[in-house]
């Protein structure tokens, strides 16, 4: 309700009162706010690291670094640094990064609105990390990360381990054969090739 004095000359003859109804005003700010209430349980609850950006750019309109906006519980966790540490920083800080390699990457999430995933490494803090970014707005971001350390040091180890074996299996003056469980030949060293005079290529 506004209520204003209508004058005549220097006395207030009557009183102008415009009503308005602001019912579906009311209904749009509520729901508003309970979408913000649901979506920033959302953003402190997750178990995967959020961090919000601000891209930042020279006189010359390049972008030369990227300053940290928000970032929720698990950010502070899976990357050990508290949130008042961060926010508001500057990324090649923050990270302790000579180079900021992936900035090509989040300028084109910038720039394009199109989101990209991959995985980085992090020396300074000898980690990888599988990335996904995306645009919140002009000039920002927002990248949701997993540390996939462990994973990665699991399939080196695999890999390793694979190589190890072959390198056994081809090595050994013992003829060796390995089946599947379907019966299917896997791994067949030059010992048997040289016994059977059948090539490796056709026995697997």
């Amino acid at each position: 309700v506004c209520a204003s004095p209508i004058k005549v000359g220097d006395s207030v003859t009557d009183v102008l009162v415009v009503a308005r109804d602001i019912r579906i005003r009311k209904s749009a700010l509520k729901a508003l706010v309970e979408s913000e209430k649901k979506y920033h349980g959302l953003y402190t609850s997750m178990n995967e690291g959020v961090a919000l950006y601000e891209m930042l750019y020279d006189e010359n309109g390049k972008a030369y670094n990227y300053r940290i906006l928000d970032v929720n519980k698990a950010y502070e966790t899976i990357m050990g640094i508290k949130a008042q540490d961060a926010i508001g920083k500057l990324a090649d800080e923050v990270y302790q990064l000579k180079h900021l390699q992936h900035l090509p990457k989040f300028v084109n999430v910038v720039e394009t609105g199109r989101s990209d995933s991959f995985e980085a490494y992090l020396e300074s803090w000898e980690r990888f990390y599988y990335i996904s970014a995306f645009s919140i707005g002009p000039g920002r971001f927002a990248t949701v990360f997993n540390d996939i350390t462990d994973q990665k040091l699991a399939q080196k180890i695999i890999s390793d381990s694979e190589e190890k074996f072959r390198a056994i299996v081809e090595q050994s003056a013992d003829g060796i054969i390995v089946f599947n469980s379907v019966g299917k030949i896997t791994e067949y060293n030059n010992s048997v090739a040289k016994t059977t005079g059948i090539p490796k290529s056709e026995a697997m």
